[in-house]
């Protein structure tokens, strides 16, 4: 076993050998017996075809290429997309449920190219799948068992290698080996054997295949005590700084209950040591186990490995290749006022979309502050036709649920967290800030979106509006969402496995809505000119009458930046309490309550003063923040009229750029000073 740990361990182990009426079987084949050119399934009696047709287009050829052992092997190709014709099958002459059956193969696989084969659990080909070995051309090898990969490793190309699965059956224990070499143990979710099925799976195909043997007995180990780690997680924000737990499954071959563990667990080289109490780990059985031990995710590459080192005490399973698992698990650093859109087409008719809510939601809670989600709703209830419209229309886009990210790349919903880390973790050019007003008897939503770039940048710029709707809920039968999961028919999915076909309306609550999008393109009076100066600031207003029916205090407010040659750059998105809060700002020039302004000395090293002409008495405020937009002193100075003079003490101040936002009235005016030491 490969170790990381420094470590004496008493080893007791506890065994029992299974196996009554002893039976064994055994089979090899190096294809010298066959001519070279002829047909694998017309030439032997043990092997044949998916649709049992020898010699025909399922069938293999016997080569003299290349071989292993004396001149011959069998060579499989493709030049299809979806792999094919050739599809050659090796019974084993029934289906094995327990004892110890060893397969072996010998594979030679060109650099740049693919491999596959899969284990049949039924002697009925097509039927039940146990296993999947694909060997991908960029050299990584997967073995998954039809719904997660349970063990990744490198194989070498341009050279013959041994590929062996050594499987307890009666202990559900599965061996990958390479070489001689274990890369990985696990318990399978489909615990039989029946025939193995050898296809060329892509395009890039290109394998060989020689010295094929397998060995059964009904003799095989009964464990008391065994026991696998794997599937090491992190399933938490992927952001640096995150202080959390990891997650590991604990899957259990032998006869005894485990109820406690010792792990030794190392990130980044720094290991530690935990025990893990409470567990009841049933004998056949896997369970994810929190580690009770709090790490914090760096920036760039975090390595983390865990190693099995004790079960219930004292005692050390047998079987040493299941015993440790590593996960690197990369931390990434949010930009700040970096926010991320993306954009769901989705709708009620569509089976498969209760994917996309789930993962909008669990994207949603995980980054609330970086990941803006959008429902754009099709041919349903909630359907925005215009809205709906410009995203189906983004190239690429053939299917539901898709998502649309920052308004260019496309992705399933599943494996959108990787697409947005890359994303958010990129400095941009400008940050939003939403503010609001809403008159409850007219219904009219004004909206204020404060530009602030943050950078010097040149070329032009438009901002767009999205309104959203949370807890949206419907009576009709247009609100019952269609699940393919129901029935738990594709696995897990955030609970819909659970609800039934179609869910109906009143079981079902939508989020993330979208109610409208004003401004999609530049359509004029939402055009900024540049070049913009870092510290420069533009102010918009929209309006908007919230149709009854929906409910105003669900609603979110995402204002959206682009530029005409870049296309999307950043988003905002603010809830209708906190936008309120932010409070509505007019770019209009209607109110005259401010007669003159200065702010002098600039720039300011002791003290910055700033002098205001009020022509009527009004509230005033005053507000500084950097160039991050933080918030570094704030007063309210109640209502006041007449000249005015204000000094502001910067002698605390970083060295930078500064902003000081004066509010008289309903008049709002952003200034730019610098501080120096």
């Amino acid at each position: 076993m490969r170790s990381i740990f420094t470590r004496n361990f008493v080893l007791f182990v506890s065994v029992l050998f299974f196996g009554t009426n002893l039976y064994s079987q055994t089979f090899s084949d190096d294809f010298e017996s066959y001519s070279a050119g002829a047909y694998l399934g017309e030439s032997s009696t043990k092997w044949t075809t998916w649709s049992k047709m020898p010699g025909t287009d399922e069938d293999v050829k016997i080569t003299d290429e290349k071989a292993l052992s004396g001149t011959k092997s069998i060579k499989f190709t493709s030049t299809a997309s979806t792999g094919g014709p050739q599809d050659v099958v090796l019974p084993f002459g029934k289906k094995y449920t327990t004892g110890q059956f060893t397969l072996k193969l010998n594979f030679f696989i060109p650099s740049g190219k693919t491999g596959y084969f899969n284990v049949q659990g039924n002697t009925t080909v097509g039927s039940v799948w146990s296993l999947n070995v694909n060997f991908r051309n960029s050299g990584l090898m997967t073995v998954d068992d039809g719904s997660s990969i349970v063990v990744l490793s490198t194989f070498p190309t341009d050279t013959w290698f041994e590929f062996e699965l050594d499987v307890n059956l009666t202990s559900n224990l599965w061996k990958v080996s390479m070489d001689s070499d274990c890369k990985g143990a696990f318990l399978n979710t489909t615990n039989a054997m029946a025939s193995i099925d050898i296809y060329p799976s892509n395009a890039l195909a290109e394998f060989y295949v020689d010295d094929v043997s397998y060995n059964y007995s009904t003799s095989a180990t009964l464990f008391q005590y065994e026991a696998g780690v794997s599937a090491l997680s992190w399933p938490h924000p992927k952001l640096a700084g995150e202080k959390n737990y990891l997650n590991v499954n604990v899957s259990n071959h032998g006869t005894k209950v485990i109820t406690d563990l010792d792990l030794n667990i190392a990130h980044n080289g720094n290991v530690k040591n935990i025990h893990l109490t409470n567990l009841s780990v049933a004998s056949k059985k896997t369970q994810a186990v929190t580690i009770s031990e709090e790490f914090t995710l760096a920036d760039g590459d975090n390595l983390f490995e865990v190693e099995l080192a004790k079960i219930n005490g004292t005692t050390l399973d047998l079987e040493s290749c299941n015993n440790y698992v590593v996960a690197n698990i990369k931390g990434y650093t949010a930009a700040p006022g970096r926010a991320v859109l993306v954009e769901e087409g989705t709708g009620t008719w569509c089976q498969f979309c209760p994917r996309g809510a789930v993962y909008m939601d669990r994207m949603s809670h995980l980054y609330p502050d970086n990941f803006i989600a959008i429902a754009v709703h099709n041919n349903d209830p909630m359907v925005n036709a215009e809205y709906d419209k410009f995203v189906t229309s983004t190239p690429g886009f053939t299917g539901f649920p898709s998502v649309v990210v920052n308004r260019s790349k496309i992705f399933d919903p599943s494996t959108v967290e990787i697409p947005f880390l890359e994303r958010v973790s990129i400095p941009t050019p400008v940050t939003i800030t939403p503010g609001a007003k809403f008159d409850s008897i007219s219904r009219i939503l004004d909206v204020s979106a404060e530009v602030l770039f943050n950078e010097n940048i040149s070329g032009d710029f438009y901002i767009s509006l999205a309104l959203t709707e949370d807890g949206v809920r419907g009576t009709t039968s247009g609100y019952n969402q269609v699940n393919a999961y129901a029935g738990n028919a594709l696995g897990p999915m955030g609970g819909f496995e659970s609800l039934p076909n179609p869910v109906p309306a009143a079981q079902m609550v939508y989020d993330h809505v979208a109610r409208v999008l004003l401004y999609k393109d530049l359509e004029g009076d939402n055009y900024m000119e540049g070049p913009f100066t870092a510290g420069d600031k533009v102010l918009f207003n929209f309006q908007y009458e919230i149709p009854s029916g929906q409910n105003i205090d669900s609603f979110n407010i995402i204002p959206i930046v682009s530029s005409l040659d870049r296309g999307y750059e950043n988003a905002a998105s603010a809830s209708i309490a906190k936008a309120l809060q932010n409070g509505f700002l007019s770019s209009s020039k209607e109110y005259i309550t401010l007669k003159g302004i200065e702010m002098y000395p600039n720039p300011a090293q002791e003290t910055l003063n700033i002098e205001l002409d009020l022509v009527e008495t009004v509230p005033v405020s005053i507000e500084i923040s950097d160039i991050a937009g933080t918030v570094v002193t704030q007063r309210n100075y109640g209502n006041l009229s007449g000249h005015l003079l204000f000094p502001i003490d910067v002698t605390q101040f970083n060295p930078g750029v500064y902003y000081s936002k004066i509010v008289a009235g309903k008049e709002v005016i952003t200034k730019k000073f610098v501080s120096i030491k």
